[in-house]
């Protein structure tokens, strides 16, 4: 799947994502890989927390699992700070290139194969096996498990979105269980940080691939309850003598009020929600904007 795209309910295949668990400090345990002089002490130290994260992410426990990736995964940032008693940039290159060269041979296999690969980023590999593939898929999932000896975690999802590399959804059974980026999100947002991209636009395909909602219905039910943060492009901008960024906020408009580089089509300035002009609300723009999306799907 080039750029963005969905695929839900699939009836011809499997759609699954594939990744290694803790992949970056799993290297460093089965080829050794440590700061040259300390390696004996830390290895001796690293190795016993990626045998606790294992146990705790199967055993559920999520903050301890998450606690302790945080740790694993900043001692291995460490190796390429200058002023980190871990600094190695040696070790460092050992483990990222290794790990990108384990997935590339993945990655060729099922290309030899066939086999769709729908998105490849630090989260793994999803691809998109059809129904006579997937007995292929899995012995070369096991011949790359048993040649690099790193076990792959495999989920299966029902349905997927994607935006770009890193704005996606994953949805189970009609829910999406996993969203990454600021394009599809629609609930718990924070909007005190740039956000280049108008929500109402993601949250509207997000809608219409689970729900079958029409994109219109959706822009102008969030209109009629006054969701101003779904319609807001965001931008942080130096203002002033002395150069302090200001976060300003924007609206597609039927009417220009103001405009700001980057921003394609008419716009108005929204200093304040309270006082928005929902009259000059473009809600065609939006929906122009959620309906390009899926058509390229």
């Amino acid at each position: 799947m080039e750029g963005h795209g969905a695929i839900v309910e699939p009836k011809d295949g499997l759609l699954v994502n594939y990744d290694v668990s803790s992949y970056y400090p799993s290297v460093i345990d089965l080829l050794s890989i440590a700061p040259s002089g300390i390696e004996k002490a830390f290895l001796g130290s690293y190795r016993p927390m990626i045998v606790e994260r294992l146990k705790a992410k199967g055993a559920g426990k999520k903050i301890a699992a998450d606690s302790l990736k945080i740790v694993l995964n900043s001692a291995f940032g460490r190796f390429k700070y200058p002023g980190s008693c871990l600094y190695n940039p040696v070790s460092m290159l050992a483990v990222t290139l290794n790990c990108q060269f384990f997935y590339l041979m993945l990655i060729e296999q099922f290309l030899l194969a066939g086999i769709e690969i729908l998105q490849v980023n630090t989260d793994g590999i999803l691809v998109y096996p059809k129904t006579d593939q997937i007995g292929a898929c899995e012995k070369i999932v096991a011949w790359w498990q048993k040649l690099t000896r790193h076990t792959l975690d495999n989920d299966r999802l029902d349905g997927v979105l994607i935006k770009d590399v890193n704005t996606y959804d994953w949805i189970k059974k009609g829910k999406v269980v996993k969203e990454k980026g600021k394009g599809f999100r629609s609930g718990g947002k924070r909007f005190d940080v740039d956000c280049g991209f108008p929500l109402i636009s993601g949250v509207s395909v997000q809608e219409y691939f689970l729900r079958g909602t029409p994109i219109k219905k959706t822009v102008m039910a969030a209109i009629e309850r006054k969701d101003w943060p779904l319609f807001a492009v965001w931008s942080s901008r130096k203002e002033g003598k002395e150069g302090r960024r200001r976060l300003r906020r924007y609206v597609y408009a039927k009417r220009a009020v103001d405009k700001i580089q980057g921003v394609a089509g008419k716009v108005a300035l929204l200093e304040d929600a309270s006082t928005m002009d929902w009259g000059n609300v473009d809600a065609k723009k939006y929906i122009a904007d959620a309906e390009g999306v899926i058509r390229a799907c």
